[in-house]
């Protein structure tokens, strides 16, 4: 069953986080910890008409999740985390030379090509089906909401 999460519920943001994990395992928000998973998330769900975060499930477990945003969308993802990124980094200032933080940095500061600026399109963030599930036309079935959207809001895939 697909579910686009609104604001008003987080209750199984738990497994959310978990499944991301299991997805992405060695992923760059991982060494940020889960609230800064579940802030990330959350982002998604506060402006539906800009972005949204729509999860799989079946028999009551999320299976696959999807991330997408306009490429228009003018609320700014680093404003919004950077309070929860800060404080991770006070409980665990190691992080700072963890081989993963420092490639993403230097990937943000001397890759100029990393964010091409592009206009009434839709864009794809993130796309994760648990392993036990590849395969079996789950994430057709979620990029296919993302394609909803993309017609309903008259954007570019």
């Amino acid at each position: 069953m697909i579910t686009i999460v609104t604001s008003s519920d987080y209750s199984f943001f738990e497994e959310l986080i978990g499944s991301h994990k299991a997805v992405f395992p060695k992923s760059f928000q991982i060494i940020f910890g889960d609230r800064y998973i579940s802030s990330c998330f959350k982002w998604y769900t506060l402006n539906p008409t800009n972005r949204q975060l729509i999860i799989y499930r079946e028999k009551n477990k999320i299976i696959g999740f999807l991330t997408i945003k306009k490429t228009n969308d003018k609320e700014n993802f680093i404003n919004y985390i950077f309070g929860t990124l800060i404080v991770a980094i006070i409980k665990n200032p190691l992080i700072l030379i963890k081989p993963l933080f420092i490639k993403k940095i230097f990937t943000q500061i001397f890759n100029k090509n990393s964010n091409p600026q592009l206009n009434n399109c839709l864009e794809l963030i993130s796309l994760g089906i648990l392993p036990s599930h590849k395969r079996k036309g789950i994430g057709q079935l979620l990029m296919n909401q993302a394609y909803l959207y993309a017609r309903e809001n008259k954007l570019e895939k």
